[in-house]
């Protein structure tokens, strides 16, 4: 596992928002932002139960995924043991984010205030330590330092760390994770206010706008051509000029909306067809290939409607079913 990979991993486990689920900040995303993908990360967790599959994982003995799992939640508890913070109750969201011409997304981690006790002992360890780029102060993640710290004989494995930029915004902070610091620079200076964000561009392409107790939201405020760097190989495909997902919180369920624009009312009629189409296929393949009922259910009932230039897909899932399903495949790897 890369550094990159793998410290947005550690990142994100680490990271309890006290507010409501409410979606990307657009004062935090660079003006050309195109594409978003964000998640509340300790709804998710509470909904899902995520901390009885945390503790599974430390207990478990299953061989599959239990050399990096196990370590990583082993390393949850050593940090908590160390530095008196506990990880899980400290992060509020992750954002990926990029503009059309992005090759990795800028990943940006949302924590509490308490989360800087964490930060300060990482810097009393050595494990971060500061760097300048471009005028704004950057830290380096050091991993030997930090295997140190923990006690953790990682066997050298370090693959030369990554770097974080840390900024106090809304009562918490905001942390941008990557590999190289000129690849956040931009980034870096949105949070720092040097430059514009998406709610304050003159006419940004991101509309950034999910519904009430949004935890999963995505945009792609372009073309999937500018996303694939290719021409899509459907026609269909190639008449999407935006798509959104919104999931949302609503009681003993989850909402999902899946909506794409195109470039015209017939273009819009076409792909609400093809959708159409697609789902009722999935949804008799998810019959016979023994699917869990309520995600069956789910596509069953789902529609594309059509209205203008707009096609939007609605459906829901059990919460119950959900949390059932994911614990007991987590009971499965991890027995």
């Amino acid at each position: 596992m890369n550094a990159r990979i793998r410290l947005v991993a550690v990142s994100t486990a680490l990271l309890a928002p006290w507010c409501h689920a409410q979606g990307p900040d657009l004062e935090l995303l660079p003006e050309d932002t195109t594409f978003v993908v964000h998640a509340e990360v300790q709804q998710v967790a509470q909904l899902l139960d995520l901390e009885r599959i945390l503790s599974r994982v430390r207990g478990g003995k299953s061989d599959l995924p239990r050399g990096r799992v196990r370590l990583e939640a082993d390393v949850l508890q050593m940090i908590e043991d160390q530095w008196g913070v506990r990880p899980l109750r400290e992060l509020r969201s992750v954002t990926l984010f990029g503009d059309k011409d992005f090759d990795e997304p800028t990943v940006m981690i949302r924590v509490s205030d308490e989360f800087d006790r964490l930060l300060d002992g990482m810097r009393d360890a050595g494990a971060l330590r500061p760097e300048l780029h471009a005028g704004l102060e950057f830290e380096r993640l050091d991993g030997a330092s930090l295997a140190s710290a923990l006690g953790v004989d990682d066997g050298g494995d370090h693959d030369g760390g990554g770097y974080v930029f840390v900024q106090p915004v809304n009562e918490g902070l905001a942390i941008l994770v990557g590999e190289r610091p000129r690849d956040l620079v931009h980034a870096a200076r949105v949070l720092h206010g040097d430059a514009l964000s998406v709610r304050h561009a003159h006419r940004p392409a991101l509309e950034g706008r999910p519904g009430g107790q949004s935890i999963v939201f995505a945009e792609l405020a372009s073309s999937l051509e500018d996303l694939t760097r290719r021409t899509p190989a459907s026609k269909i495909a190639g008449k999407v000029r935006r798509v959104v997902l919104d999931v949302t919180a609503n009681g003993d369920s989850l909402g999902v909306v899946l909506a794409a624009e195109t470039d015209s009312a017939e273009d819009a009629r076409d792909v609400a067809a093809v959708i159409d189409g697609l789902r009722g296929l999935v949804s008799l393949a998810a019959t016979e290939e023994h699917v869990p009922p309520f995600v069956a259910e789910a596509l069953r009932s789902a529609r594309a409607d059509a209205a203008g230039t707009r096609v939007t897909v609605r459906f829901r899932f059990s919460i119950d079913e959900l949390r059932t399903i994911v614990h007991e495949h987590a009971d499965e790897a991890f027995r």
